[in-house]
């Protein structure tokens, strides 16, 4: 029982659950709970949603690979720059 609870405990469990787990449980509960709320005030029909919902994970699959690759080359080339501006303020 100790070893699950130093687990659990872990620094990098606590960090895990802060970073990651708590905006995804909040961003899952602003799709579950605000969003059908406010389309239903603003007279959107729940088959209007649903596509939506769709959309999003479509894009998600598709899109996301493309988008995370040119991300991956904006930061690469990022560091690249910052490095060579700190090699000439040190040289």
């Amino acid at each position: 029982m100790k070893d699950i609870a130093k687990i659990i405990l872990s620094r990098e469990v606590i960090f895990f659950s802060v970073v990651i787990g708590a905006p995804l449980y909040i961003g899952a509960m602003l799709c579950m709970t605000l969003i059908p709320a406010i389309c239903q005030a603003q007279k959107i029909s729940a088959i209007t949603l649903s596509y939506c919902y769709i959309a999003n994970g479509l894009t998600g699959v598709y899109i996301r690979p493309a988008l995370v690759s040119v991300a991956l080359i904006v930061i690469v080339s990022s560091m690249i720059l910052g490095f060579l501006l700190w090699l000439r303020t040190v040289s």
